[in-house]
């Protein structure tokens, strides 16, 4: 299962804190405020928790819980060039360029 973490956070400080966090926890950008990585229930339970500590009241997050098979799924537009984007991103697995 993939996590994926999206947030709308106000304050570059705090934006700055749960990036840190997330790349602590082995999470990689998938863009400027979505985060992705592996696991489960329990840890994105636990990373909720600890980003909840982090942020503010204006400051949202969504916390989504996607299955393998369809995370597999992913359709990635992208101008940069598929050996660029695999260095940067991982794996992928479908993507289209402008």
């Amino acid at each position: 299962m993939w996590i994926v973490v999206a947030y709308d956070i106000r304050e570059n400080k705090t934006r700055f804190r749960v990036s840190s966090y997330l790349r602590c926890e082995g999470f990689y950008r998938l863009s400027r405020s979505v985060y992705a990585a592996r696991g489960n229930y329990a840890r994105g339970w636990r990373i909720a928790k600890k980003i909840k500590s982090l942020i503010s009241e204006e400051d949202i997050v969504h916390i989504f819980f996607i299955q393998e098979q369809d995370y597999g799924k992913t359709i990635i537009i992208s101008g940069a060039s598929l050996s660029k984007y695999r260095e940067s991103r991982g794996d992928v697995h479908t993507v289209f360029f402008g």
